[in-house]
């Protein structure tokens, strides 16, 4: 389940990141208003010399507030469901591990002692909790991308994002309740 929401976040990743870096046209736009300005003179209208003068001093970008927002909450989320998954392997793990505690060939008493010091591992390590944050940490990750998403809509069209923004509130409250009432 982690990778699969994993690779459907990295599709959202992919296409809002771009927004936290300046655009190839503005860059394009400098280099044109810098080869101008080299051949301009005195007769050159004092309009052009002062749009050339601003293309060239707005080399500094600033990402929107906007693009920060929904792509830490993307980033965090994919960091989050990627530990998850990592959490999953790890768990299972110690699964196949402490399973095969029960060798055919070994004397019951070994067997006996080899899950002991199993079952007291798995307890030191605190390998049910770990188990238990798995979920914890899929469910934060789904917030985290439901909240993005929300923003996300916020900056393309305010109709469409009451929609999403009440779906999505609908949602965050069922998924509450739900954790909440076990």
């Amino acid at each position: 389940k982690a990778a699969l929401f994993s690779a459907i976040l990295t599709a959202f990743v992919v296409e809002t990141y771009p927004s936290l870096q300046p655009g190839s046209n503005d860059t394009t736009n400098q280099l044109l208003a810098y080869q101008i300005s080299k051949g301009t003179d005195a007769n050159t209208p004092l309009t052009i010399n002062a749009t050339i003068s601003t293309l060239l001093a707005s080399s500094s970008f600033t990402p929107p507030a906007s693009a920060r927002w929904i792509n830490g909450l993307f980033f965090f989320s994919l960091i989050i469901s990627l530990v998850a998954a990592l959490f999953g392997i790890m768990a299972k793990q110690w699964i196949r591990e402490y399973l095969k505690w029960n060798a055919p060939l070994a004397k019951p008493r070994d067997n006996v002692l080899v899950r002991q010091i199993r079952l007291e591992s798995w307890e030191d390590w605190h390998v049910d909790t770990l188990i238990w944050t798995i979920p914890v940490l899929q469910e934060l990750s789904m917030v985290l991308f439901l909240i993005g998403i929300v923003i996300l809509v916020w900056t393309l069209d305010n109709i469409l994002a009451i929609a999403v923004t009440i779906l999505v509130a609908l949602l965050l409250c069922v998924i509450l309740v739900i954790t909440v009432l076990p």
